[in-house]
């Protein structure tokens, strides 16, 4: 937690807190071996004061902030000698104990006296018809974002839907997301959660098993009756480019603890009985197969195949609401071909503060356990918003882009604006952005956007209504028997 309170809280009914403010330097000066500064952020001013007979480490930091430098000050609320009545903390000051330098700051081109009031920023996603509800909020940490967003929706359910979603809301890593449904935005209004089998399902003679490096099963509860036919319908289903595998394999556990199952020439009863224990699968169960070479692909391709069954069984009610935040998602992805990382979300998203150490490593296998402090909401199988903490620190940036293989040249064409902006005291910031629209879908019980939007394209990106209203060409009017007849009025008109 960056401060306790704001800038333009404190009140003389505070005296004696023990308190922590945060925001930028307006002015520091020494007066009779005293150091005062007044702490500005978008609510007001507060009066800091550094006695002269405070540490002397406290004195040596306070007579180096310059304005707009970014802090953090600890101290006691105390009364004012001088009181100030042309401001609200006009009658009080705080007694300083301790300051920490956030960023420092060159002399900017124009003095700030006063803060816009920020506030929610609605606008156009890439796609004009898609409107986000952005928030950016200086001076938190990821748990203040959560907070926040998460009392807004609880908020909003409420009152639109009479809806009480779970106070606190549930919150899942991406790692075991992607481990135990297959997608970074799980549905978790059931299971049929994915079990890893490679190395239980090993070591049979079945090249397709022994070659893969990931094999995993989800069990379709109730399924074992499904007939050849259906089976059959269902592999061709996971061969279409949208989910892309090469081939399905079934173990059907019958109601009577027998097994049935494509892979019986290699497979023996005890074999799949081992199987079907490792997948936690029952008497009725139908457990469905999928392997290849690169574990997260599988996964996905199972968390599709997982949504699909739900959906066929009617496990996916969309008047059951099931939100969750999504964490500690991986900061960097390597990419085999090019020899590199890339960002996972973006280049200024920051790692998690816990994760520095590894930040800062020359070693692959230390970057490639960083974690992004960013996050998502989820509800239903669908990504609501999504956030993160950024890079406030011009020495991070530059971090940044030198793990990505971005040059000081190629980073000062393409982000010269950031770069140079983090000089004038840019404070710890993050905020979350939600689609408005996808909100409005999912609480009104639809899978698509397309009726929560005025005027949505088409299919070839045409606003159909956009030259409204217009003529309609004869040809059309025959077609469909229709004879306009302009309406004759009479005198009394």
């Amino acid at each position: 937690m960056y401060r306790t309170h704001t800038c333009g809280e404190l009140r003389i009914e505070n005296k004696g807190q023990q308190v922590t403010l945060a925001g930028w330097v307006q002015k520091a000066r020494k007066l009779g071996g005293m150091t005062f500064i007044d702490l500005r952020d978008r609510y007001g001013i507060t009066q800091l004061v550094v006695e002269a007979d405070a540490p002397a480490a406290l004195v040596e930091v306070a007579t180096s902030l310059g304005r707009e430098f970014v802090i953090q000050a600890k101290g006691e609320v105390v009364e004012r000698q001088a009181k100030n009545p042309k401001m609200p903390t006009g009658d009080i000051e705080i007694k300083l104990e301790a300051i920490t330098i956030l960023n420092k700051s060159v002399t900017p081109p124009f003095t700030i006296e006063e803060e816009s009031d920020g506030g929610e920023d609605l606008r156009a996603d890439r796609q004009p018809e898609f409107t986000q509800i952005d928030c950016e909020m200086s001076f938190v940490e990821q748990e203040d974002v959560l907070n926040m967003f998460e009392g807004m929706m609880r908020t909003i359910f409420k009152n639109v839907l009479g809806v009480d979603i779970p106070n606190p809301m549930p919150r899942m890593s991406w790692y075991d997301a992607m481990d135990n449904y297959g997608s970074d935005k799980p549905d978790v209004r059931f299971g049929m959660t994915i079990h890893e089998l490679t190395e239980a399902a090993k070591g049979k003679g079945f090249s397709v098993l022994d070659d893969a490096a990931y094999i995993g099963a989800i069990c379709v509860p109730g399924a074992a009756e499904y007939t050849r036919k259906q089976l059959d319908e269902l592999t061709e289903w996971v061969k279409r480019p949208q989910v892309g595998a090469k081939g399905l394999i079934y173990v059907k556990v019958n109601a009577d603890g027998s097994f049935k199952s494509s892979i019986d020439k290699f497979y023996g009863a005890d074999d799949l009985a081992k199987l079907a224990a490792k997948a936690e699968a029952r008497p009725g169960d139908l457990m469905l197969v999928m392997s290849g070479a690169n574990k997260r692909k599988v996964q996905t391709m199972l968390g599709v195949l997982r949504l699909e069954m739900g959906g066929r069984l009617g496990l996916r009610n969309p008047k059951e609401f099931a939100p969750l935040w999504i964490v500690d998602f991986p900061l960097l992805e390597w990419d085999d071909e090019t020899q590199r990382f890339y960002a996972m979300h973006h280049p200024f998203t920051a790692p998690k503060p816990e994760h520095e150490a590894w930040f800062y490593s020359d070693k692959k296998e230390d970057l490639e356990r960083v974690c992004a402090n960013a996050y998502d909401f989820v509800l239903n199988g669908n990504e609501l918003g999504g956030g993160s903490i950024r890079i406030h620190n011009a020495d991070m940036q530059k971090r940044m882009f030198e793990v990505l293989g971005i040059g000081p040249e190629e980073a000062e064409y393409k982000f010269g604006f950031i770069i140079n902006a983090f000089k004038f005291g840019a404070p710890p910031h993050g905020g979350l952005a939600f689609g408005f629209d996808r909100v409005c879908a999912l609480m009104g019980g639809q899978d698509t956007i397309r009726d929560y939007i005025a005027f949505p394209k088409n299919n070839q990106g045409r606003d159909v209504m956009i030259d409204s209203p217009s003529e309609i060409d004869q040809a059309q009017l025959d077609e469909l028997q229709i004879d306009l007849r302009r309406k004759t009025q009479t005198p009394e008109q």
